[in-house]
């Protein structure tokens, strides 16, 4: 905190150093290119010095309140273009009416035409150019921060994408996950070693598609298609008869893209939130419809000792708002239901 603040402190310090600096050169050279004797300059430097330091900050509070106000994302080229006419018009009249008063209340005055329309003429089209440089220096510092910002955005998101598809990661290398597929693997080996084998070549593959999968933010549906077929054979190997599941996929779904697992994981969430044995079938249905893809099952009892916090599909939720505007839909009725949207 400490840190922050004295940080802050020393941009403050920078900004205003640079403002009185640049401020104070803008009005020394205008008074040198306006001025008709340069003995008379050197008298009135001082004057011309702090007029332009006070210019500079009251162009920075007119740049503040314009950027609240007419932010330059609003319109670019308005912003632009009334920057200019703001900036020059109360700079013209600041430095008139200052000029003014010193030339009525110092004998001599500072020798400047106040009457001659030339010399307005000059001192406008001076501080048109120097504004208009000004508001271009503006836009490129607004371009560089927008283009900053939402490249640190980008980077913000793509990390959060890579944690969440790293949790859902964990999510299927549990060792309690591992520990019970290797569990049946071993209880297959001492009844049916051919069905066994078939059972480790599924695990294999679930696997290879799970860590390949790590580095992808989108995946086809076809592939998770696929990839849920076999871990549902685990499930049947399992739990047997005591488990359905039904693809009705359309060919047109087949091609689009969703973020990888989330098939997978609403099958777990039905299994896990659901008792599956002899008195309890678990029939889980996976369903095109429309642009999105239906996965429902029915209610069969609550586990004892479970507790729901959604996790896992709160881990799909947030993997969407980080993809597209669109949002899954929960239906908690007679059978309960997850709607995922498709990608095209």
């Amino acid at each position: 905190m400490k840190y922050r603040f004295a940080q802050r402190s020393e941009q403050n310090m920078r900004k205003h150093i640079l403002t009185i600096i640049l401020g104070a050169g803008g009005g020394l050279l205008l008074s040198l290119y306006l001025s008709v004797d340069s003995a008379i300059i050197q008298t009135n430097s001082l004057i011309a010095i702090s007029l332009g330091i006070m210019i500079s900050y009251i162009i920075i509070g007119l740049s503040t309140f314009l950027n609240r106000v007419l932010p330059w994302r609003s319109n670019i080229l308005i912003r632009f273009i009334l920057g200019i006419l703001i900036y020059t018009v109360v700079s013209f009249g600041i430095i008139k009416s200052v000029l003014m008063i010193i030339e009525t209340s110092i004998d001599g005055g500072i020798h400047l035409m106040l009457t001659d329309e030339q010399i307005d003429l000059k001192l406008l089209l001076i501080l048109s150019f120097s504004f208009f440089l000004y508001s271009i220096i503006e836009l490129l510092l607004y371009s560089f921060k927008s283009y900053s910002t939402g490249e640190l955005e980008k980077i913000k998101a793509e990390r959060k994408q890579i944690d969440l598809q790293l949790n859902a990661l964990k999510g299927q290398l549990s060792p309690h996950f591992l520990f019970n597929s290797l569990n049946t693997a071993s209880s297959l080996m001492k009844a049916e070693s051919s069905e066994a084998e078939y059972y480790i070549r599924k695990l294999a593959k679930l696997y290879e598609y799970t860590i390949n999968s790590y580095s992808s933010t989108l995946i086809s549906v076809q592939e998770e298609v696929s990839f849920v077929k076999d871990y549902f054979h685990l499930l049947k190997t399992k739990f047997g008869d005591q488990i359905d599941m039904n693809l009705q996929i359309s060919k047109d779904h087949l091609q689009t893209k969703i973020p990888p697992l989330a098939l997978q994981m609403c099958i777990e969430n039905a299994v896990k939130h659901n008792v599956v044995n002899r008195d309890y079938q678990l029939n889980i249905l996976i369903k095109s419809q429309g642009r999105w893809i239906d996965i429902s099952n029915n209610k069969t009892k609550v586990p004892a000792h479970q507790t729901s916090f959604k996790i896992g599909l709160q881990n799909i939720q947030e993997r969407y708002n980080l993809l597209s505007d669109k949002e899954i839909k929960i239906k908690n009725e007679s059978d309960f239901i997850i709607s995922i949207p498709v990608i095209e």
